[in-house]
């Protein structure tokens, strides 16, 4: 009984929704390496999604990934739900979220996941995303990158 509790359908819910996007996205956007063709089922879910066109017409570069990298002697690990590298060839990050709000934290994520890939030689946008499915309808929030030094400066806080 405890997956009927109301505090626990919608976490059910959300790693649900959260799998089948990382299928979709696999599916649709293909990997960077693979060629992607459109069809009429890639188009519905590209419609249904409401993506923004720069990662509309961008490749998937990671999807349900570990990544890491080393700061000083604090070892950075992170998992990416998406990233794509747009036509301006930068990496842009996107989320999902079962709440309907951006909030500081959920910059911090998306700052955090920057500059671990940053660390590993991508070049970064200035902004990332958000999927928020906490209704009916999925929305992507843009967020701004909190800028690496910035980032840095925070990282020292630890300390």
């Amino acid at each position: 009984m405890w997956a009927t509790h109301p505090k626990v359908v919608i976490r059910i819910k959300a790693i649900v929704e959260h799998y089948a996007h990382h299928k979709a996205a696999s599916k649709y956007q293909k990997l960077v390496s693979k060629p992607v063709s459109v069809s009429n089922d890639c188009s519905a879910w590209m419609a249904n999604e409401n993506m923004p066109t720069d990662i509309m017409n961008a490749k998937l570069l990671l999807s349900e990934t570990e990544i890491q990298a080393t700061w000083k002697d604090l070892r950075l690990i992170g998992r990416v739900d998406q990233a794509y590298v747009t036509q301006s060839n930068r990496v842009t990050l996107v989320d999902s979220k079962a709440h309907s709000t951006v909030t500081f934290r959920d910059q911090l994520q998306l700052s955090f996941y920057a500059y671990i890939l940053l660390k590993n030689g991508y070049r970064i946008d200035e902004v990332s995303y958000i999927r928020s499915f906490a209704y009916d309808d999925i929305e992507y929030q843009e967020v701004d990158i909190i800028p690496a030094q910035t980032f840095i400066e925070i990282l020292g806080l630890i300390e």
